[in-house]
């Protein structure tokens, strides 16, 4: 699925990996049902209902690549091009590396918050589930900005990469702004959805959840643009820069759970995050501004 939707994607179609997912998630729900409640199949039911919906999704992906009149997926495609796997192993390697290391300083990070009480873990988890649903609104300006970068780069129309990245980043601090407008007065309603304050410790874990979604929902601003700069460089060509900012966002994390904490104690696991956030804004807007002025010089 994320092979097929991301071809999709770049020939301008965001609207057929959608309706995948959302075909996907109703057969899903569907097909959980059927597998644990009527024939009690119980994880391993589940499993294949997560398994089968994601199939369907690929599925239906692949039926509308195939309607495109420039793909064709005939035998003569399916012989190996080992200087294309050479190209793309190239290019991609970086990127999975990249979030490999950030992956591992979230573990890292993580085992830090493990051993600060019951409490706390309640409150930083309950916060993270939100933060999840924040940050999918960057990941999916990044993603339909890579697409309309890559597509005006491959044409040799520089400028407009500029200018795509000047409005993503309008686009960016207006969400953020409007995330905080929204999350920040409403903030105690949505963690009751994941924290009982009439529980022991609940309220406690509360005020611990609040204070750290305000937080992360502020810091936001240095979020977004990250996903406008990293996929700019990509949709350059640049990987190397990309992977770098991971690496620098993975040590600012794992810097701030395992020296910072343990100097200015607890406190400082709720600015972790952010402190990463900016340790990978730097290494993607410098040389991010460094290749365009080239681009726009050799336009």
């Amino acid at each position: 699925y994320n092979m097929s939707s991301a071809v999709l994607r770049a020939f301008g179609d965001g609207r057929s990996p959608l309706i995948a997912m959302l075909i996907a998630a109703l057969l899903n729900i569907g097909l959980d049902l059927l597998f644990v409640l009527a024939f009690h199949w119980g994880i391993f039911g589940a499993a294949i209902a997560s398994v089968s919906a994601q199939c369907v999704s690929f599925i239906y992906c692949l039926i509308r690549i195939r309607r495109i009149d420039s793909v064709k997926l005939d035998k003569s495609v399916w012989r190996p091009d080992f200087a294309l796997m050479g190209e793309l192993l190239k290019f991609g390697l970086p990127i999975a590396l990249q979030y490999v290391v950030i992956a591992v300083s979230g573990i890292l990070l993580q085992s830090t918050v493990n051993v600060q009480g019951s409490t706390f873990v309640a409150g930083f988890t309950a916060t993270n589930k939100l933060y999840g649903l924040l940050e999918s609104t960057a990941i999916s300006i990044g993603l339909a900005f890579a697409t309309f970068f890559a597509q005006n780069y491959g044409a040799k129309n520089y400028r407009r990469v500029r200018d795509g990245v000047k409005i993503g980043l309008v686009m960016c601090v207006a969400m953020a702004c409007l995330v905080m407008a929204v999350v920040i007065p409403s903030g105690k309603i949505l963690l009751q959805l994941f924290l009982d304050g009439n529980e022991d410790g609940g309220m406690q874990a509360l005020v611990i959840a609040q204070r750290y979604l305000r937080i992360m929902t502020i810091c936001l601003l240095i979020l977004y643009p990250i996903h406008i700069y990293r996929n700019a460089l990509q949709a350059m060509g640049n990987a190397t820069w990309p992977m770098l900012s991971g690496f620098s966002e993975s040590a600012a994390r794992v810097l701030m759970a395992k020296v910072v904490v343990a100097l200015v104690g607890t406190q400082a696991l709720f600015f972790a995050e952010p402190v990463a956030w900016l340790g990978a804004l730097l290494v993607t807007i410098i040389p991010y501004y460094y290749f365009q002025k080239r681009l726009l010089v050799n336009e």
